[in-house]
């Protein structure tokens, strides 16, 4: 989410995402702002999480036990 003035005064920005320099550059070109240094950097927890997730290895599921959700409907006494 753009803030107004929120990337002004960097000379870099990390980014998650390829779709993040997109609007960066059209921010820059809009306020004639100078080209920044952008680093996609991702999301790190979700990216460790996604690797385990896809992983298969029985590390990625030691010690956790299935957890099961479920809903009960209230009735009003």
């Amino acid at each position: 989410m753009y803030r107004m003035f929120g990337i002004d005064y960097y000379d870099s920005i990390l980014l998650s995402g390829d779709f993040q320099v997109k609007q960066v550059r059209e921010l820059e070109k809009k306020w004639g702002l100078p080209e920044k240094e952008l680093e996609i950097v991702g999301l790190p927890h979700m990216d460790d999480m996604k690797k385990r997730v896809f992983s298969g290895s029985a590390e990625s599921t030691a010690g956790h036990q299935r957890t099961v959700l479920s809903y009960i409907p209230v009735t009003p006494h």
